[in-house]
């Protein structure tokens, strides 16, 4: 029998999240409840320039409000899985800070080759 591999928490996107991905445009591209979700193969092969916009929201009750403290985990968690695949990103706060996590923040993504 294999035995399930444990993912340290902080590496994991909030409970009953989803995801959503958008062009700099505002068109969707798609969307998932994936807590795991590889960023880079998710984000990527969608634009040439690389730049996208992030939306994330939760029903957890761990998570109330989008408060700083949730923002720098969110971007922290962005900034190592793009950095994991050998990537840059460039993060800019779209949504105002303070809302409930219930409604979805939006962070622009410029994602590039590390130096």
């Amino acid at each position: 029998m294999r035995k399930k591999q444990r993912i340290d928490k902080h590496l994991l996107f909030p409970p009953r999240c989803k995801i959503a991905f958008y062009r700099t445009n505002g068109s969707r591209i798609g969307s998932t409840r994936e807590r795991q979700v590889d960023l880079t193969d998710a984000v990527v092969p969608f634009t040439a320039r690389r730049t996208i916009v992030l939306g994330l929201s939760t029903r957890s009750k761990l998570w109330k409000n989008w408060t700083e403290s949730n923002l720098k985990r969110i971007e922290d968690l962005i900034r190592y899985d793009f950095g994991f695949d050998g990537l840059t990103v460039r993060i800019r706060r779209v949504s105002k800070r303070s809302i409930p996590c219930e409604k979805e923040f939006r962070w622009k993504l410029s994602v590039y080759q590390a130096r």
